[in-house]
């Protein structure tokens, strides 16, 4: 079992053994260079997007995927646990298993983009609410046609107010809405 700091580009800064049954410490050092030599985009991505993760060999030939990760990683400390690799050599099995820890600026990055991505949820949800209340009832108050026209423009609506957070009543006031 190995233990791999990955920095915010990905590559790995640093493999060490955790736990090991081989007891040949020429092969375990030999796999902790092939790991140190590693770029692990995937990993940093995967915390970014929770989507999967995709680890680079040591070339382009052997990239294969590794796993995925909770969306909590991030939360958790940004420790990744890819799934096992199995080696074969010489007639002998060797499952290795990697934690990648991910570098503290990373993990802050990932805590302020989900927080924006539930804010951006949030903004849009509410958007979604209120188009859908605009296009049951169409036509512009009596007190806004000189400006917008007799129906409101329920679409353009919805779209400043994703941009902006909020529904923009002076173009499509919603029941009830008088301005000041």
């Amino acid at each position: 079992m190995f233990d791999v700091d990955v920095t915010a580009d990905g590559q790995v800064d640093k493999a060490t053994v955790r736990e090991s049954m081989i007891g040949d410490r020429e092969i375990v050092s030999c796999m902790e260079d092939a790991l140190h030599g590693m770029s692990l985009p995937g990993v940093v991505a995967s915390l970014r997007s929770s989507g999967p993760v995709y680890g680079d060999s040591v070339s382009p030939e052997g990239r294969a995927p590794m796993g995925h990760p909770a969306a909590a990683a991030a939360a958790a400390g940004a420790a990744v646990n890819l799934i096992p690799i199995v080696l074969i050599a010489g007639g002998v099995t060797i499952l290795v298993a990697v934690t990648a820890h991910v570098a503290e600026e990373v993990v802050e990055e990932v805590g302020e983009a989900i927080e924006a991505a539930r804010r951006r949820r949030a903004v849009e949800q509410m958007c979604a609410t209120e188009l859908e209340r605009c296009l049951s009832y169409r036509p512009q108050p009596d007190w806004n046609q000189e400006d917008f026209a007799s129906h409101k423009h329920c679409n353009f609506c919805y779209s400043e107010c994703k941009k902006k957070g909020e529904w923009p009543d002076y173009k499509c006031p919603r029941p009830g809405y008088r301005p000041n």
